[in-house]
């Protein structure tokens, strides 16, 4: 198991800017030296935040992921306030209810700060992105936006590679993904023609 424990943590008299400027430095300076892979480590955090808040209950980390303590996680009040703050786009908050926001804004800035294969980033990036839209009050159009350009990608590429895996992904996984991305956005036809291109995949 790779070991992120020498990942910044985020002191509480810290501007979270400053924090988070450090922690996509440390981002890239340990994938430049291959010490670290950075979507595991997003992947991880994504998991983590997801289960918090919207499935439950919280997983451990498995081998397959870096480890990402909890405990490290825990924030004060203020620190809590700020990661809301951060997350807020186009005026629209965050749920206010929202447990361990923190893990969200690292997943974000790090996604962000990320070279390498284009395709599989903007896997990432769109699994991102859509929970990030997911915990706001409405849906904005900048998160819009790069969520359009991370599908566009993603249909390139199938359209490119047919029924084949899309960096370890199933072709037909994707497309349902990037269906529940529409169908969020009320795009009915546009979500039908990706559930459908998925099933047309399958079978």
């Amino acid at each position: 198991m790779e070991d992120v424990s020498h990942f910044p943590l985020w002191g509480e008299d810290e501007p979270l800017e400053d924090y988070l400027r450090r922690l996509q430095q440390a981002a890239a300076e340990d994938v430049a030296h291959q010490s670290f892979s950075g979507l595991s480590w997003v992947a991880t955090a994504l998991q983590k935040f997801v289960c918090e808040n919207f499935t439950g209950p919280p997983l451990e980390a498995s081998s397959l992921y870096p480890k990402v303590e909890l405990a490290n996680c825990a924030l004060s009040a203020a620190q809590q306030s700020l990661c809301l703050s951060w997350l807020q786009v186009d005026g629209e908050p965050a749920f206010a209810a929202l447990r361990r926001p923190f893990l969200l804004v690292s997943a974000v800035t790090v996604v962000e700060a990320l070279s390498g294969n284009p395709t599989e980033l903007a896997l990432w990036q769109l699994r991102t992105y859509f929970v990030w839209q997911r915990v706001l009050s409405r849906a904005t159009s900048t998160l819009r936006r790069k969520l359009t350009h991370c599908g566009a990608m993603l249909m390139r590429c199938i359209e490119h590679c047919g029924n084949a895996e899309i960096c370890g992904v199933p072709a037909a996984q994707v497309m349902l993904e990037l269906g529940l991305v529409e169908d969020h956005y009320h795009e009915v036809d546009q979500a039908e023609k990706m559930f459908r291109g998925a099933q047309k995949l399958t079978g």
